[in-house]
């Protein structure tokens, strides 16, 4: 069953508890070297515009950091603007997830003017990396153009690990 919502269409029908039954959602950035992201509440933005997530404890990485994808869905933006690189996800249940501040996107830049087919993308996907000088990203969550505070759902989420810097090895000696 298809439902449109303003120029986008929707592949299944519209439940609230969406998040409930699907496959579980993930953080958009991992948990480094055993530092959890978390969400950085700035002044100036509302909730509507999406919030800040990052390392609190830590300010940049000399390896890349990932940015995974929230859900399965399909890439219906991906491009470059003045902030960093930006993608938007459509999802199931009429879900939108958008990842803005970017260093770099693993996908290819949509073309509203070629025809070609989206590209989709599973939960955990990596779909780009996070500058390295700053660790954060700007991240969204609306339904059906609606926007919502991503902080209020992400407390259920996973969260993957990820090892940017190798952990160091003690030698040990085995007793002879």
């Amino acid at each position: 069953m298809s439902t449109t919502a303003t120029t986008r269409i929707l592949h299944t029908p519209m439940e609230a508890n969406a998040f409930a039954r699907h496959r579980s959602w993930v953080w958009p950035l991992p948990r480094l070297d055993g530092i959890a992201p978390s969400i950085l509440r700035l002044a100036a933005c509302s909730p509507s515009d999406g919030i800040a997530i990052g390392y609190p404890g830590r300010s940049r990485s000399p390896s890349l950091v990932p940015v995974f994808a929230a859900q399965d869905g399909v890439v219906t933006y991906a491009g470059t603007a003045a902030d960093g690189s930006t993608l938007c996800i459509d999802h199931l249940c009429g879900w939108s997830t958008h990842y803005a501040e970017l260093a770099d996107l693993l996908t290819r830049p949509t073309d509203r003017l070629r025809r070609r087919r989206k590209a989709c993308i599973r939960a955990g996907d990596i779909i780009g990396h996070a500058c390295r000088s700053s660790l954060r990203i700007r991240f969204g969550l609306s339904r059906l153009a609606e926007a919502h505070d991503p902080a209020a759902w992400m407390p259920t989420w996973s969260m993957l690990p990820w090892f940017g810097e190798p952990t160091p090895r003690v030698a040990t000696r085995a007793a002879t």
